[in-house]
């Protein structure tokens, strides 16, 4: 996995009943057609549909369902301690060695350095520290984690992409859920996402994002 964000009505959403992950069996990722950017006023399927990848060998339009979603509250106490001089990827999930009681989430992909970053266990919710090439974020006691199996495609024609949306097949509104940013204009000819423990999307214990 890659960047990924909240579309803005995805929580009024989940709140009316629109989307429950968990209990969802439409939600679906998109692939779409390079350029393509995160816009906070877009809202249902509707808005972005013109972008699907659908003209491309190998991929049906509307994208692929997301199977088994799960929702997971993950605290420290489910968390491997951070280790020395390890390759992370954006989405791992470690907690101190100590276990101050913090989750934190890789926001920068790299290798931590030799040994914890000195504050790390004391750093307060919210706050970045760098650890190597790593960039930590602490998000807190605890982090709620949108995940489920990962959606891939084969066979594609290489037609560019730079991005996926996130969205409720429901038939009627189709609200966006998330967006998922490559951070690279691909031409694959194959594509997998694969959510990390943090899953396709996540909120903070405290209530953040």
């Amino acid at each position: 996995m890659v960047a990924t964000r909240w579309y803005p009505k995805a929580f009024a959403y989940t709140a009316n009943g629109e989307v429950d992950w968990a209990d969802e069996t439409t939600l679906k990722v998109a692939v779409m057609n390079d350029p393509f950017a995160f816009n906070d006023a877009h809202d249902t399927w509707a808005d972005v549909a013109a972008s699907d990848y659908s003209s491309s060998t190998g991929y049906t339009a509307g994208g692929e369902v997301i199977t088994t979603p799960t929702v997971t509250e993950i605290d420290s106490a489910a968390l491997d301690a951070r280790a020395n001089t390890t390759a992370y990827l954006k989405g791992d999930l470690v907690r101190t060695a100590s276990d101050s009681g913090r989750v934190f989430i890789c926001v920068t992909a790299g290798t931590s350095a030799g040994s914890e970053p000195g504050g790390m266990a004391t750093l307060a919710s919210g706050v970045n520290i760098t650890d190597g090439t790593v960039v930590w974020l602490n998000v807190g006691s605890a982090l709620t984690a949108f995940g489920g199996d990962a959606v891939s495609w084969t066979g594609l024609d290489t037609d560019p992409t730079n991005a996926a949306v996130i969205y409720n097949d429901d038939g009627a509104n189709e609200p966006l859920v998330g967006y998922v940013d490559f951070e690279t204009t691909l031409n694959p000819t194959g594509i997998q996402l694969t959510p990390p423990a943090s899953g396709y999307l996540w909120i903070a214990g405290g209530g953040g994002i």
